[in-house]
């Protein structure tokens, strides 16, 4: 972190290939100057396939989801993408399946779904999503679910086709249409809910899965 680098009241860029001076998060900041290595080992290329495999899904992810995980990383050195990511590419790293896909984290204290109870059908999944018992003066404003195939975090493509849905009343249930038969597919879920202090909190979620007939 620096204040007035190289004399001057701003710098950017790497000097006599000996430091780099650059900005993040607004912070004014100087590190050494090193050669970016490029190592390919099968560790390496896991890594990398679920970080782009992370990357494409979080941007298609509904506007619920990615707002609980905007409010996650509010005031902290990171963004809700980055959050989601740290989140989830230590899960899936070198995974055969997405079972442990982080949906979404607990926010200001809010309490994970009681239960999540799948039922497929011809060609669907209908999810029904039980409320905790909440502090008093807490509310329930939506339940939001995601429907994806759990297949290995490999494919693109595969990103690209999840469904969010939301439910603003009880009792909390979403169907999920035009599915795969013989297809296992995850689905995750959680409660937004209105503190009694006015505040919005998010409950961590919780997953199960499923196959359609």
């Amino acid at each position: 972190k620096t204040i007035a680098p190289l004399l001057s009241f701003d710098a950017s860029g790497q000097i006599a290939k000996s430091q780099v001076y650059s900005t993040w998060k607004g912070i004014k900041y100087a590190r050494r100057y090193t050669i970016p290595s490029n190592p390919n080992t099968t560790a390496q290329q896991q890594v990398r396939t679920a970080f782009t495999w992370v990357h494409e899904l979080f941007k298609y992810m509904g506007a619920d989801i990615t707002a609980a995980w905007t409010l996650y990383a509010k005031g902290q050195p990171f963004t809700g993408p980055n959050a989601f990511s740290q989140a989830n590419i230590p899960e899936l790293n070198g995974a055969s399946n997405i079972t442990n896909l982080v949906v979404a984290k607990p926010v200001a204290g809010g309490p994970p779904p009681a239960s999540l109870v799948l039922t497929p059908g011809s060609g669907q999944i209908s999810a029904t999503l039980t409320a905790p018992t909440l502090p008093s003066g807490w509310s329930i404003t939506s339940a939001t679910f995601f429907c994806i195939k759990d297949v290995a975090p490999t494919d693109e493509a595969d990103a690209r086709t999840g469904v969010t849905q939301t439910d603003s009343s009880s009792p909390y249930t979403q169907v999920f249409t035009s599915l795969t038969a013989s297809q296992l597919y995850l689905v995750g879920a959680f409660f937004k809910y209105l503190r009694a202090d006015g505040n919005v909190a998010y409950g961590g979620s919780i997953n199960g899965t499923a196959t359609p007939t």
